[in-house]
């Protein structure tokens, strides 16, 4: 069975220097059909959602 989603990584914080106020808007504003993962730091916590607006 063939995968039929493509998956982009625009954003990783450990690469692009993540700062909530700055790189994340930044590189993920006007960005459309998107999956947010996070994972909280120094915890098992993950947090993520779906934005499925053009």
């Amino acid at each position: 069975m063939k995968n039929s989603y493509e998956f982009k990584l625009i954003l990783r914080g450990s690469r692009d220097e993540f700062s909530p106020s700055s790189k994340f808007h930044e590189i993920c504003d006007n960005q459309f059909h998107t999956i947010t993962i996070i994972k909280v730091k120094d915890s098992n916590e993950i947090l993520g959602g779906y934005n499925p607006i053009e």
